[in-house]
């Protein structure tokens, strides 16, 4: 098998069961992991034991590398696995492009010598050393070194620049990781980009392995373990292109001129992470991409108010309050905009749901009256849902009451008001 040790962007893939690395093998690089799961295994007296299995974000080989010591467990592919190799004339363009997920990396080998350092604090008499991922212990003044040496390396912004157009104004990096183990509902789809027409690979949900377990008031469907959002936005990872899954291929020659001509301006500089999805950044930034595309091609109001409703969603998920306010505001303009404006052939029942959707998004914004319009509409829909028409039914009598609890107060107060002006 070859390799490019320069090539920061070479990864090699394993199927299932495949051994990675066995037992005293030389240790020439370290991986991350991008895609599957994999088991380390310990010989004992006993036999061979699973002592670890870790996914995606996670370093696989990093202490025996670091330390240049043979590998002392065996590394198993316990599903089909895509691993990035990193060798010293790679490792430190990895760190510059991965600044945020290489912390994974500090925070564990760091955990590692304060374990060492509390376990030789208990055992009096013993030379200081620590354990690498094989139980082999190590002077400890090898891996600090080894520490240090990435510690020192350039400070690197997170991800892309904040201050990138395609950001908007109070948008930060959210550094929150997708559920773990989530990936066993995902499967690899190769796709031919129609913009710079290279092939690539993505991550794709395996909607019948999906299990609902609630739906929200504004429609959103909560799933167990995963978000179906997460995996709606298809990106090249050549071009940059992004658009919904379910329109990705679906362009007009003349939409793919204009991508080809425009889109290298508006996405300059932007920087595409080198793994799969692990945090919510990287599912950011498939939107705002799309967004940009959106904004050059020319898209309907329902396209973007979707975008938006869906990055609402995720502002959200990450306890950002004053995001999630001002997305969900831009999801509900436009979706009200696409409502009279737009006509779009939809199914009875989801011209319902958009009506329930569009009036409890006016219901949080504390608009009432236009939040009533809204679910008046969707109980009157014809040939719609009977349990939507129910919902309805009930979101009206609760609008109905918000809105006389409004008027008596403003009715209050106006007698307040007028008591003072007698006084």
């Amino acid at each position: 098998m070859t390799k490019d040790h320069k090539d920061p962007f070479y990864t090699i893939e394993y199927e299932e069961e495949a051994v990675i690395y066995k037992v005293g093998d030389d240790s020439p690089c370290m991986y991350a992991i991008l895609l599957g799961r994999v088991s380390l295994f310990k010989q004992t007296d006993n036999g061979e034991i699973q002592i670890k299995s870790i996914g995606p974000g996670n370093y696989l080989g990093a202490v025996s590398y670091l330390a240049e010591i043979p590998r002392r467990y065996k590394a198993v592919a316990t599903q089909f696995t895509r691993l990035q190799q990193l060798y010293e004339d790679n490792l430190g363009t990895y760190i510059q492009s991965n600044s945020q997920s290489v912390v994974v990396l500090m925070d564990d080998l760091s955990n590692r010598l304060i374990a060492a350092d509390k376990s030789l604090g208990q055992i009096g008499g013993v030379d200081k050393c620590i354990e690498d991922e094989n139980g082999v212990c190590l002077d400890e003044s090898i891996a600090q070194a080894k520490l240090e040496e990435i510690a020192s390396k350039p400070k690197i912004p997170e991800k892309n620049d904040l201050k990138h157009p395609i950001y908007p104004e109070g948008h930060k990096h959210y550094s929150i990781g997708l559920a773990p183990g989530h990936e066993e509902n995902l499967f690899d789809k190769n796709v031919t980009c129609p913009i710079c027409e290279q092939d690539f690979t993505l991550s794709q949900l395996k909607t019948s392995h999906l299990r609902l377990t609630k739906t929200k008031r504004d429609m959103r469907k909560i799933f167990e373990g995963i978000d179906e959002i997460w995996y709606n936005i298809w990106t090249c990872p050549h071009c940059k292109y992004s658009n919904f899954n379910y329109d990705f291929l679906r362009l007009k020659s003349t939409s793919q001129d204009k991508l080809r001509e425009e889109m290298k301006d508006v996405l300059a500089d932007f920087h595409l992470p080198e793994t799969q999805k692990s945090t919510y950044n990287e599912v950011f930034d498939s939107y705002y991409l799309a967004m940009a595309c959106k904004n050059i091609v020319g898209a309907t109001e329902y396209e973007m108010g979707r975008l938006w409703l869906h990055l609402a969603w995720m502002y959200e998920d990450c306890g950002d309050e004053e995001m999630f306010m001002i997305a969900y505001g831009k999801a509900r303009e436009h979706y009200a905009k696409g409502w009279f404006t737009e006509r779009v052939q939809l199914t009875p029942e989801n011209e319902q749901r958009l009506a329930i959707l569009l009036s409890e998004m006016h219901y949080v914004a504390e608009m009432y009256e236009d939040a009533r319009k809204f679910i008046f509409e969707a109980v009157n829909m014809k040939d719609g849902n009977k349990s939507l028409t129910e919902i309805s039914r009930d979101r009206l009598m609760e609008i109905k009451e918000k809105i006389h609890e409004e008027h008596m107060k403003e009715k209050e107060n106006g007698e307040a008001g007028e008591d003072e002006g007698g006084e």
